[in-house]
């Protein structure tokens, strides 16, 4: 990502591929409201099933011309939010670095 043409809030990343999600797994994150229930807990469950092992590979390049990589993994967890007028827990996506395998 060019440092001069990044997004200070808000970005997306597309992440395509095949799952095993059962129809009521995918229901429950993407259905019609009504088959959508309140369990955040249920709901990180299936988003760490639907993200597993998607990694993103990614490249900084400084001023200098040198170059460093570092693996990021993906994941969900359930957070704890405050927005006014209301507060709870909700489902976060989660990218970290991944662990040296050395």
């Amino acid at each position: 990502m060019d440092y001069e043409n990044q997004e200070a809030d808000d970005f997306c990343i597309d992440i395509v591929g095949v799952t095993d999600l059962s129809k009521e797994e995918y229901n429950q994150l993407f259905g019609d409201i009504e088959d959508i229930s309140e369990d955040v807990e249920t709901e990180v469950k299936i988003f760490n099933k639907l993200l597993k092992n998607t990694l993103i590979d990614v490249t900084v390049k400084f001023t200098d011309g040198t170059t460093q990589t570092q693996t990021v993994v993906i994941g969900c967890e359930a957070k704890p939010y405050s927005d006014a007028p209301k507060s709870g827990i909700a489902q976060c996506i989660m990218f970290s670095l991944a662990q040296d395998e050395n």
